[in-house]
């Protein structure tokens, strides 16, 4: 943002992913105001970016060498067109690879988005954490929701591997299935405990949702 500086006053994590969406306290200048300005985010499914190129940017690396070792971070905003990588294909992320230039991502670069060209403009479609991009479905609607000041969706599908089955409720639910996670959805507040339950066999072929509820102020 150039010269522009402002510090978080809150920030929220996502109830089962590494993402964090940050408050700042003074809003930036974009477009010459203050107000106004909103990065569509992509609303496709994440194979729809088979074959497209994507405006991916980040502030990492900025010393390069011969010998192939990337150093510095920090330095100004770059931006590279990177072509799709759907394979392999996980739950989790996505990939581009380098372009025809060599260019790439670089250490530091962690954070940073890529946008898919679309009929309402670039449409913030992945961020990158380690050498992969998020898909935009597990993170998407979570963050319209806090941005929007609607209610919060629970995940469609939870990634949580402290619990006793590999993800939290995943579908198909297995017979008897019992478990808990918690999560604090309100920067500042307590922590809410999803306790669901289910039981083919006693004929409860439902999911019973029990969360603790905590007022914050």
């Amino acid at each position: 943002m150039g010269s522009q500086s402002s510090v978080g006053i809150y920030a929220v994590g996502h109830p089962s992913l590494d993402f964090a969406l940050v408050k700042v306290k003074v809003p930036f200048l974009m477009n010459g105001s203050t107000q106004g300005f909103r990065m569509p985010l992509y609303k496709e499914p994440t194979e729809a970016l088979k074959g497209q190129t994507l405006r991916c940017r980040g502030y990492g690396s900025n010393v390069f060498t011969p010998g192939g070792v990337c150093s510095g971070s920090g330095g100004p905003l770059r931006e590279a067109f990177l072509p799709v990588n759907l394979a392999p294909v996980d739950d989790y992320s996505f990939s581009v690879n380098s372009n025809a230039k060599g260019q790439g991502f670089a250490p530091g670069d962690s954070g940073g988005g890529c946008s898919a060209l679309t009929q309402q403009g670039w449409a913030l479609a992945g961020i990158l954490k380690g050498p992969d991009l998020g898909r935009p479905e597990n993170w998407r609607d979570w963050a319209e929701a806090y941005v929007d000041g609607t209610p919060v969706p629970l995940p469609d599908h939870w990634f949580v591997f402290t619990s006793s089955h590999p993800t939290f409720l995943t579908r198909p639910l297995p017979d008897s299935y019992s478990d808990t996670y918690t999560w604090n959805p309100c920067p500042g507040g307590q922590e809410h405990s999803f306790k669901p339950t289910f039981s083919l066999e006693a004929g409860q072929d439902f999911i019973s949702l029990a969360g603790a509820v905590h007022q914050s102020h």
